[in-house]
């Protein structure tokens, strides 16, 4: 297998209370490869889904594939696939930390579902393979708030895009991680939902990187002022 290096952004937990000569953010130091990412996102995702008793979305454990192939192939008869995407809205040329930490939530949904659709796009014909997307991020700036997910399952149910399952991974370490089933999702799960006040919400992310331990072991965070325009 050819492993291609792919630049991860910086994604952990937070130490509370902090000792005051220690780093409070725990970063999740992740492999060099693609495969060895893709891997460790896969394996945090299972293990977190055991820990919780959770059914999984697959028929079956997955297994990693070689490169320009799909990522994975769930071994069922006749086989089904798992790809994976990473969250990661970056202008061409921009690093992780250039990204914005205050974001629209119909905007970000929108980014989101572009590659996700170009990505379902890419597979063909819809129904000729059962397909599932896992979709992850390494970057505090690019983990999506659950009501983004909402309207990004809102999306999926009322514009078929061929795919099985979606479900999505934010890993908190090299073990576990937070797992959100996007699609397919109960029609309960709309219950009061208004895809208009959801799009029109926004977000802002405190910087992790900025945790400052305060004598009292606790954490101080700088978050970015309100934004009133302009994209994610």
């Amino acid at each position: 297998m050819t492993h291609h290096k792919k630049p991860t952004g910086e994604i952990g937990t937070l130490s509370v209370p902090a000792a005051s000569d220690a780093d409070p953010f725990s970063r999740v130091k992740f492999p060099g490869s693609k495969a060895e990412i893709e891997g460790l996102i896969l394996r945090v995702t299972l293990a977190t889904l055991e820990k919780e008793g959770a059914s999984l979305p697959w028929p079956a454990r997955p297994v990693q594939n070689p490169e320009n192939h799909f990522d994975f192939t769930i071994p069922e008869s006749p086989p089904e696939y798992l790809d994976l995407i990473e969250v990661a809205l970056l202008p061409s040329g921009t690093k992780y930390q250039g990204a914005q930490l205050v974001y629209n939530h119909g905007e970000r949904a929108d980014a989101v579902w572009t590659e996700l659709t170009q990505k379902a796009l890419s597979y063909g014909r819809p129904g000729g393979r059962r397909i599932h997307l896992l979709l992850y991020s390494t970057d505090f700036a690019f983990r999506l708030s659950e009501e983004v997910l909402l309207i990004l399952s809102y999306y999926l149910r009322t514009s078929d895009r061929g795919l099985t399952t979606v479900t999505y991974a934010v890993p908190w370490d090299t073990e576990l991680a937070s797992v959100s089933v996007v699609h397919p999702r109960r029609v309960g799960d709309f219950d009061g939902f208004s895809l208009q006040r959801a799009r029109a919400r926004q977000s802002r992310i405190a910087d992790l990187t900025s945790a400052v331990v305060d004598p009292n072991g606790g954490i101080r965070l700088s978050f970015p002022p309100v934004r009133r325009s302009g994209n994610w």
